[in-house]
């Protein structure tokens, strides 16, 4: 099944590949430069919430190629990966993640220029990490 969609995977992880450079260029950033200008927060809210959904939408992909069973939510999708080997460390910090992406979508809370900066300062290496496990797994 997977081989099914590797041309759909490989345009999926060349989209996760340049979110996770657009948020990198942003690494360095400021809350005080954020908290002026909404257009520098909106763009990065959205690349980290495009990131994320495109990290979680692999990860759908992958399991659904091995496995019958369909995750109930996010984050599980991120424990199965991490069952399966594709993730192999900072579960939490996945979960964390998936979290911040369910924020975005239910919009129900304003996101927090703090906590948006430490997602993109702390775990950009995360949004890495996975992209590599995903090259690696689809080799």
């Amino acid at each position: 099944m997977l081989s099914e969609n590797t041309d759909m995977l490989s345009s999926k992880l060349e989209n996760l590949e340049e979110y996770i450079n657009n948020l990198d260029e942003y690494r360095e950033i400021d809350s005080e430069k954020i908290m002026k200008d909404k257009l520098i927060f909106r763009y990065l809210t959205r690349t980290l919430y495009l990131a994320v959904d495109t990290m979680l939408d692999i990860g759908c992909y992958i399991i659904g190629s091995e496995r019958l069973e369909n995750p109930g939510d996010n984050s599980q999708i991120i424990k199965i990966l991490v069952e399966d080997n594709i993730i192999k460390e900072n579960e939490d910090d996945y979960i964390e993640l998936a979290e911040f992406r369910d924020s975005v979508v239910v919009d129900t809370i304003e996101i927090d220029p703090e906590v948006l900066l430490r997602i993109i300062k702390e775990n950009l290496s995360d949004l890495k990490a996975i992209f590599r496990w995903y090259k690696e797994y689809m080799d």
